[in-house]
């Protein structure tokens, strides 16, 4: 019977988790960005529908400022990324 204890602290879990982890900023900022773009697009499309209800509508537009807010934060985020590997490539020439 070995002994030897896997270096992964939880070895059950899969490549997506170890995937995840590895998983470069800019990338996971366009991901999220893509999420976000199209909770947006839902969101607007709801907030109009006739089969919404007047409350709901309002509901809903509420939520469509605070997804646009999210969105302008992650593009501000991309930039702070994009201009930290700009610098660190900067540096390295």
């Amino acid at each position: 019977m070995s002994t030897i204890q896997s270096e992964r602290p939880w070895p059950h879990l899969g490549g997506r988790y170890q995937a995840d982890i590895h998983k470069d900023p800019f990338t996971t900022c366009v991901d999220e960005l893509a999420s976000l773009r199209f909770s947006i697009s839902l969101a607007a499309q709801f907030s109009v529908s006739p089969s919404q209800s007047p409350e709901r509508q309002e509901e809903l537009r509420a939520r469509l400022i605070v997804l646009r807010r999210q969105y302008a934060v992650k593009i501000d985020e991309m930039m702070q990324i994009t201009r930290s590997y700009k610098v660190t490539d900067a540096k390295t020439h």
